[in-house]
């Protein structure tokens, strides 16, 4: 290592003079150090320190030393006969150690050994290349079963009729039929509502087309025009808009059809295709369908050329096997038909495009599981053949509605290619397995008892199925509104806390609390708790101030109220009062009290009620004016 050292020192003998004295032994050590630290590893681990000419060996260098040695060996193989016999006789013997006759016979058997391990190597290659790639882009809805990929919670208790993941943004759209025609609501994909607008005049039952133009995205739907005609339209999705023909930019688009059958559009955006899903009547009368699929560019300019028909088969259109969702895609028609019994199966057929042949048909039974559904209700509803921008692979997606007409559940189920559902999974919000995107779980139906409801999520109870849980902690008639149910996630013993609340803006918040096992029902009890503007006031059902004796309740009533009451300890209509029960003993007696509004005195009674329902005797408490 060089070193350069200060050599003209300042000449006083100052703070410039002993840091450049310092900056000079600094740099001395290290060169030293340095040094050092070179020579012990070439003395212990340096294994290229030198090459053979560098190295001396009795007066000449290793190198000249090595090749004399080599020389000396060749002349041993090739002089032994002056011809080299004995060269070629060595190398008959192969790297395997198996001694050939002759050179060639040697050479023979290891080209016809190189050339067999070639032909083995390339088809295990081959093969293992081939295994991978069946796995990569396995795709068969014939025989695959389908996963489980989201819930729709809509604001609305309708069943669904279709579905649509968005591939460039990741939104659902969802469609549900209403009086004037249809709602159609976007969702995230874990299936919280994001908005709607609503269709009026949109095609009841309706699959849409959805296609990017640009940065618009056009939505192709059956429509009726101003004359009651059925037609195909595009419009673009306005959320809070309610929609009608011929409104917001809404443009007719071209069919191609005689007259104004009932159509239903489908897009196929990667095939740059349309398909038309027609429905009439055949020369006997029977409603029966086939499809058209025509170019998007044709559509465009209003050319009339179908590149591809099919016609589906009757019993495909019946009302036992009613189309309810179709898709297309690599030469393949998909066709999903069924309605919502169970002990009728949903089947998904498939056609070759090219010919109109059926390729094969097999029953869908998901969002039932082992024959059991809630409300004994699943409903196939809408299709999706869905493409990945970004891989090109693709998922074959299939919607169900389950559950009773007032507690409505729509799901998702598909085959996909491998990382489609992983992708789609994780573009997902993270949401608790209790939630349902957003929106309350439905209630099972096959049971009159809230305690039999484990399951951790939060519920709605309308006012017309509170009608029928015998565990209910108040009368049914008592206040005519519906309620939220949240059951707790149970502790390790299966402990789990229910909490009913009234679902009312009339005043005070009524809820009720309990602890359910599965071996123990708690108590209901009430949550006593006092709005900040109107209290409770008493069901006006009831005539009884004994029927009013839920322990901890406390409510309000007018004049009109205290006159109605038969066990009233003064009827002459004055004033209004509070009533306020006791908690409960421990046979479920109550101490019940009645208080006078009135700003010249209080006046207030109280008397005992028992678990049974036995009301005692008045007894009047007069305070004493200050």
């Amino acid at each position: 290592m060089k070193i350069n050292l200060k050599s003209n020192l300042d000449t006083t003998i100052g703070q410039t003079f002993r840091r450049e004295l310092a900056d000079n032994f600094s740099n001395i050590e290290n060169a030293i150090n340095e040094n050092d630290n070179h020579m012990s590893k070439h003395q212990t681990t340096q294994t290229d320190a030198h090459n053979a000419s560098q190295i001396t060996y009795k007066s000449e260098t290793v190198a000249s030393k090595i090749a004399h040695e080599e020389r000396k060996l060749n002349n041993l193989v090739l002089g032994a006969n002056g011809d080299g016999i004995a060269e070629v006789k060595d190398a008959r013997v192969s790297n395997s150690g198996i001694s050939h006759p002759t050179l060639a016979r040697r050479l023979d058997d290891d080209y016809t050994k190189f050339i067999t391990d070639k032909i083995e190597i390339l088809s295990t290659v081959e093969k293992s290349k081939q295994e991978i790639m069946d796995v990569e882009y396995r795709f068969e809805p014939k025989t695959q079963d389908f996963q489980h990929l989201t819930d729709l919670s809509p604001f609305r208790n309708a069943v669904m009729q279709s579905f649509h993941i968005d591939n460039k943004t990741s939104i659902i759209y969802m469609t549900q039929a209403t009086n004037e025609g249809y709602r159609l609501s976007r969702h995230m994909l874990n299936g919280q509502e994001i908005d709607f607008m609503l269709c009026n005049g949109g095609g009841h039952g309706t699959h849409n087309g959805y296609r990017w133009i640009g940065d618009t995205l056009w939505i192709y739907s059956n429509y009726t025009n101003n004359n009651g005609k059925p037609v195909v339209v595009r419009f673009k999705y306005n959320a809070g808009v309610t929609q009608t023909y011929g409104t917001n930019g809404m443009q007719d688009v071209f069919t191609g059809q005689d007259g104004n059958p009932y159509i239903t559009p489908l897009i196929n955006e990667k095939e740059g295709t349309i398909l038309y899903r027609i429905s009439t009547n055949n020369t006997s009368g029977e409603i029966y369908n086939y499809i058209e699929i025509r170019k998007l560019s044709d559509v465009d300019k209003n050319i009339n050329n179908i590149i591809c028909k099919v016609d589906i088969p009757l019993e495909l259109t019946t009302d036992i096997q009613p189309m309810q969702g179709v898709t297309y895609a690599n030469n393949v028609l998909y066709w999903y038909t069924g309605n919502a019994r169970l002990d009728t199966p949903n089947y998904l057929t498939a056609f070759n495009l090219a010919n109109g042949k059926q390729l094969y048909q097999r029953s869908v039974s998901i969002g039932v599981i082992d024959g059991i559904v809630a409300g004994d209700s699943a409903e196939a509803e809408g299709m999706q053949f869905y493409y990945d921008l970004e891989t090109g692979k693709y998922a074959l997606l299939l919607g169900v509605t389950v559950g009773a007409s007032n507690n409505r559940q729509h799901e998702i189920h598909g085959i996909f290619q491998k990382g489609i559902y992983e992708k789609l999974s994780a573009n997902a919000t993270p949401v608790a397995m209790s939630d349902t995107g957003g929106r309350r779980k439905p209630l099972p139906v096959n049971t009159t008892l809230l305690s039999d409801v484990k399951s951790a999520g939060s519920y709605y109870i309308s006012t017309a199925d509170i009608q029928k849980y015998v565990d209910f902690p108040l009368p049914h008639n008592w206040f005519p509104a519906g309620w939220l149910f949240d059951v707790a996630f149970p502790n390790h013993g299966g402990d789990a806390k229910q909490t009913l609340t009234m679902n009312s803006f009339a005043g005070t918040t009524i809820t009720f609390q309990r602890i359910v096992s599965p071996t123990t029902i708690g108590a209901w009890s009430y949550i006593s708790v006092y709005s900040l503007e109107r209290g409770v006031r008493v069901p006006t059902v009831i005539t009884k101030l004994s029927d009013f004796s839920t322990p901890g309740m406390t409510a309000y009533m007018t004049t009109e109220d205290s006159m109605r009451m038969k066990d009233f300890p003064r009827n002459d209509g004055v004033a209004g009062w509070y009533i306020e029960n006791s908690m409960a003993d421990t046979a479920g007696g109550i101490v019940q009290s009645i208080k006078r509004s009135s700003s010249n005195e209080v006046e207030i009674y109280m008397r005992t009620v028992t678990g049974a329902g036995t009301a005692n005797r008045w007894s009047i408490i007069k305070p004493e004016l200050v």
